[in-house]
């Protein structure tokens, strides 16, 4: 069975700077120089998904949007939400930026996410 490579779209600078770190591997092995490159999407991760194309939290079944946007829901610094999620500020930073960076693919997600789930949504009724 082959497996299918997914494909991340990039900004173009994001791409650039991915390119520069694959030189930097290629050219000079493993240095520091090509592992802090690297480290730019070093958190963040495409997980498989039939829709969603946003980047995750690695290792965790959690997106970037998700993250990013139950700290604005709560007000937290991102020290104090990344402490509660028990993240690293670091990625937590890193998915705040790639949200702000690619916030209208985030909210286009967001509402067909709710869009699939609306049929599923049970109301109670009103109390009289």
């Amino acid at each position: 069975m082959r497996r299918r490579r997914w494909q991340i779209d990039l900004r173009p600078e994001d791409e650039l700077t991915l390119l520069h770190a694959r030189r930097a591997l290629a050219a000079e092995g493993d240095s520091e120089t090509s592992r802090a490159l690297l480290g730019l999407f070093g958190r963040l991760v495409a997980a498989r998904h039939r829709w969603r194309k946003q980047l995750s939290i690695k290792g965790r079944r959690l997106t970037a949007g998700q993250l990013v946007f139950s700290m604005e829901a709560n007000g937290d610094s991102i020290e104090d939400a990344a402490e509660d999620w028990d993240l690293s500020v670091e990625a937590f930073a890193e998915a705040a930026d790639y949200v702000s960076r690619n916030r209208d693919l985030i909210e286009a997600e967001f509402a067909e996410e709710c869009r699939r789930t609306e049929p599923f949504i049970t109301h109670a009724p009103a109390r009289r």
